[in-house]
């Protein structure tokens, strides 16, 4: 996790339009990672809004774990079950129960970049998009 440590500057492309965000990631307690997320506005989908989310490894039941909640309302926990030294993880809804067409995220951890691609349904379509990230500060 302390690779993930930083800002990074985010740039949103999908489906459903673009937009931007800034994340700042501390180390909570050597357990946790904290994540900050400011986000842009996205013309005709969502106003611009914050995201705080804290990320750790279950060494007992062998899983990430992100816990997360938004300033317009939005809350859950996301769960992979990838191994904890893992560059790629696979990212699905644990909380609130997924629903149909809710998807997933594929995430790629690179040394100063990370690359999000995220798939989902909407009215019935597949969807989906790709978010990068480049660490701006280390820490």
């Amino acid at each position: 996790m302390r690779q993930l440590v930083g800002t990074w500057e985010c740039s949103y492309r999908g489906d459903d339009g673009t937009s931007s965000s800034t994340e700042r990631d501390l180390i909570l307690n050597d357990y946790w990672l904290e994540l900050h997320i400011n986000h842009g506005a996205m013309a005709g989908r969502f106003p611009a809004h914050q995201h705080e989310a804290w990320m750790s490894y279950d060494n007992t039941k062998k899983r990430w774990i992100e816990i997360h909640i938004g300033s317009r309302g939005s809350y859950g926990a996301d769960v992979s079950y990838a191994p904890a030294t893992s560059k790629q993880q696979r990212w699905v809804t644990e909380y609130p129960p997924p629903k149909a067409g809710d998807g997933y995220t594929i995430v790629d951890y690179q040394a100063d970049r990370i690359v999000r691609h995220e798939y989902w349904e909407e009215s019935g379509k597949p969807q989906t998009a790709v978010e990068t990230c480049t660490r701006s500060s280390p820490h």
